[in-house]
This record gives C-alpha cells, structure tokens and sequence, in this order.
C-alpha cells in the first residue's frame, strides 16, 4: 500500500525494507521514510518505533523521518525487523 503510493511520486524510493506491518524507504536523494504500524500493537507491547518520535504508533502514509536523525547525511541502505 505504502509503496504503490510512493510510485506515483516524483522521487521515488531507490532502496525499501519491509516488516511485517511496517515499511522502510530510502528515496534517491538519500532521505528515508516509512509508514505502517509499530510491531506487537495489538498485543500492546512496543517493539520498535517508526523513526518519527515518541507516540507515533502508526503511518497511514509514506512519511519522511525528521532530519536530525540523519543530519545532512544521506542514507544509502536500509533494513527492517519483522
């Protein structure tokens, strides 16, 4: 679902990683985002989040990560739990 939409973008994603309920994209400038739902929400345990902070437990739609994780570095390769 995330990454039909991502198609359709200007930019779109140059490396992807997936879970099982949450995806990872790196665009061809380097910038990385995601979208899906964090691990084990049903079962109410936090797993891991999807890189947007605290709280944010689930991305209807592809969402870039802030820059301060990354700074002006570019990411070149990603990789998803399950």
């Amino acid at each position: 679902l995330c990454f039909a939409a991502l198609l359709r973008e200007a930019n779109p994603p140059a490396r992807l990683a997936a879970g099982q309920s949450h995806s990872l994209f790196i665009d061809g400038e380097g910038r990385l985002s995601s979208c899906g739902k964090e691990s084990g929400q049903e079962s109410g345990l936090t797993t891991g989040l999807l890189g947007h902070g605290e709280g944010v437990t689930r991305l209807n739609t592809t969402t870039l990560l802030p820059s301060p994780p990354l700074g002006d570095e570019r990411a070149v390769s990603v990789s998803s739990g399950a």
